[in-house]
């Protein structure tokens, strides 16, 4: 049986889903795959939930540490056109060393952290 890519409890989902038009979207699909469209209309969803217990490929994500937890204990924004030569981010044993480059935002209401929205990009094309 093939171990899983990831596993955690997920706790407090939340989906925003709204149409957008399909020729703003084309562009930004992968190479291989197409729009799916659903009476007529192509979708953006926001999916935010409370990751606990996170594993990927059986490797645990500890609580407190890596680029998330650093840029929500700080309450800073971080931008890394260059992922893999920041010290703060963790590499999963036995995956690729693929370029990336990542946005973090922590989302805070009031004097509370609920979270932090993370927005990703594989290889050499600059986020900002």
């Amino acid at each position: 049986m093939a171990r899983a890519f990831l596993t955690a409890e997920w706790r407090h989902l939340a989906m925003l889903n709204y149409a957008v038009d399909p020729k703003i979207l084309a562009p930004l699909v992968p190479a291989g795959t197409e729009l799916d469209f659903h009476d007529g209309q192509t979708f953006v969803s926001i999916v935010g939930f409370l990751f606990l217990k996170t594993r990927v490929l059986g490797f645990p994500i500890p609580k407190g540490s890596g680029l998330t937890w650093w840029s929500v204990e700080h309450r800073e924004p971080v931008l890394l056109n260059d992922a893999l030569n920041d010290a703060r981010v963790i590499q999963i044993p036995n995956t690729p060393l693929d370029d990336e480059a990542i946005i973090i935002v922590p989302l805070v209401s009031g004097d509370e952290v609920i979270g932090a929205l993370n927005i990703g990009r594989v290889g050499r094309t600059e986020v900002a």
